[in-house]
C-alpha cells in the first residue's frame, strides 16, 4: 500500500513540473553588455603576411588559411631550389645556399631533373671531426668529456673559475 501511495505522490509531483520550470524560461531581460572587437583566433608567432597570397621568385603561393602556415620564402626555396631564389629570398629562410639545387633540364620539359637535396648534420659535445678543427682555429679546445662523471667534474671546475670572476667583477644580478 505505501508503494503505490508514493507512487501516486511522486507523479501528482511531476504533474506541477511544467509550471515550476516557467520561472527558468522566463527570464527578466538583462543589460545590454557591449562586446567590443573580435580577437583573432591565430597568435602573432607568424607574421600575418605569410597566411596570404604571394609570388616569390615567380612561385605562387596561395593563400592559407592555418593559424601556422609556412614560411613562403621556404615554400619558393623547395619548388625553384636554393640556387634559383634571390638572395632576399635565402635570408628569409634558414637554409643554405646549397640546401636544395635543382638543374639539369635533360628531358627539355622545363623543370630541372637533377634534384641535390644536402643535409647539414650537427653533432653535439664536439665529437664531430671537423667541429674539433673548427674550435681549435678560434684558439678553443675541446673537452674531452665522455662520460657522465667527467661531464659533472667539467662543470664544477668551470662554475670555481666563473663564480670568482663574477665575484672579482662585483656583478649583481638584477
Amino acid at each position: 500500500m505505501h508503494k503505490n501511495f508514493l507512487t501516486f505522490i511522486v507523479s501528482a509531483m511531476l504533474l506541477f513540473v511544467p509550471s515550476w520550470s516557467q520561472a527558468a524560461i522566463d527570464l527578466p531581460p538583462t543589460a545590454k553588455v557591449e562586446l567590443g572587437p573580435v580577437e583573432d583566433v591565430c597568435s602573432d608567432f607568424t607574421p600575418a603576411e605569410w597566411r596570404k597570397e604571394q609570388v616569390i621568385d615567380g612561385v605562387k603561393i596561395q593563400e592559407s588559411r592555418l593559424c601556422n602556415p609556412d614560411n613562403p620564402a621556404d615554400i619558393a626555396a623547395f619548388v625553384k631550389g636554393t640556387n634559383n631564389i634571390s638572395m632576399t629570398t635565402l635570408m628569409e629562410t634558414q637554409l643554405a645556399a646549397d640546401a636544395i639545387t635543382m638543374s639539369d633540364d635533360i628531358d627539355g620539359d622545363g623543370d630541372p631533373d637533377k634534384i641535390v637535396i644536402k643535409l647539414e648534420v650537427v653533432e653535439l659535445n664536439g665529437h664531430s671531426p671537423d667541429m674539433k678543427e673548427r674550435l681549435r682555429g678560434m684558439g678553443s679546445e675541446p673537452p674531452a668529456i665522455r662520460t657522465p662523471e667527467q661531464f659533472t667534474s667539467f662543470v664544477s671546475s668551470e662554475l670555481k673559475i666563473y663564480s670568482a670572476l663574477v665575484k672579482r667583477s662585483g656583478a649583481k644580478a638584477d
